[in-house]
């Protein structure tokens, strides 16, 4: 287990080097890191300080109850920008407070979905139904999830529709169902509504040190920041290569792989190499049910437990 791969390296090797720089968010000390940075700026002088934030998802989000307090606190003269291609972001795990009873995932409907695009259709129809009739997507998913609906609905796939699943729908079922806490979405709307948070659909082209400035280069404009955090998410695996260099030895000594993971077989070895095994992020379908991630791991890890014992049970024997 590696933790979450980086994102893409958009910085030149100038950028790369600058202490201002946070490439990988998670790995380098993420909120607390930040905070002090801007600390340590406002200290030197008082001017405007720009933070500019490549993504819109849950990077973003997770630093910005805490950010919030500090610019409240230590009054900071500061303009925080974000982008990402679609400005989508993450939904607020926020329940109505009413019951609620799952319209489309009846135990005759569920028998019936037996084809992943049928299950990612009814996932939607769930939530507009939810929101017509006075709830949240939220409730709905809530509803989906306690009653085991996914696995459910994966155990009537053939082996076709459950390798659709895994290449295609599944991503697809986790880009509608990311929920995080209320407070990350509340700090965010105050932010953009005091004007110090300024969010832009816009792609970023390159990160560049020019006059010991960082300048993020868009399909749009430029911006001279004085802190860049690159939010953007982790890389797929068929993306990354040098930035994990375990990963590209697996890659080069012929383990398999596509754009949701490596392939590993039931018990999450991989299957072009025996006694590597990855019950994490980075195996393909390591998680179809959509649990939480600390639940998919500890379970996969599970598996992975008992075929190691195993196997050396019968080694000794």
């Amino acid at each position: 287990g590696l933790g979450l791969p980086p994102p893409k390296v958009l910085a030149s090797s100038e950028a790369l080097k600058n202490k201002n720089y946070i490439w990988d968010f998670y790995a380098e000390g993420s909120t607390s890191k930040l905070i002090k940075k801007i600390i340590k700026l406002k200290k030197k002088n008082n001017k405007l300080i720009k933070v500019y934030f490549i993504g819109f998802k849950a990077g973003l989000l997770e630093s910005l109850p805490e950010l919030l307090q500090v610019i409240i606190k230590k009054k900071l003269n500061i303009k925080i920008f974000c982008s990402s291609k679609n400005l989508q972001s993450i939904q607020s795990a926020k329940l109505s407070g009413k019951k609620y009873s799952l319209k489309f995932f009846s135990k005759n409907k569920i028998n019936n979905i037996n084809k992943a695009e049928n299950l990612f259709l009814s996932v939607i129809k769930e939530f507009n139904y939810a929101k017509k009739n006075g709830f949240k997507k939220y409730d709905a998913w809530t509803e989906i999830l306690k009653k085991n609906v996914l696995f459910l609905c994966i155990k009537n796939f053939n082996n076709y529709e459950k390798s659709k699943y895994d290449n295609i729908y599944h991503n697809k079922l986790r880009n509608i169902t990311r929920f995080t806490y209320p407070e990350t979405i509340i700090a965010r709307d105050i932010l953009i509504r005091s004007n110090i948070l300024i969010a832009q659909k816009e792609e970023i082209i390159s990160v560049i040190l020019k006059n010991k400035k960082l300048n993020v280069i868009s399909n749009k404009k430029n911006y001279k920041c004085d802190i860049v955090i690159n939010v953007s998410g982790p890389l797929s695996v068929s993306a990354l290569s040098k930035e994990v260099p375990l990963i590209s030895s697996l890659k080069i000594n012929g383990a398999k792989y596509n754009s949701s993971g490596f392939m590993v077989n039931k018990n999450f070895e991989l299957k072009e190499l025996k006694n590597i095994y990855i019950p994490g992020i980075l195996a393909r379908a390591f998680n179809p049910q959509r649990k939480t991630i600390i639940q998919a791991i500890l379970k996969n890890s599970n598996k992975v437990g008992k075929n190691i014992a195993k196997n050396i049970y019968n080694c000794i024997n």
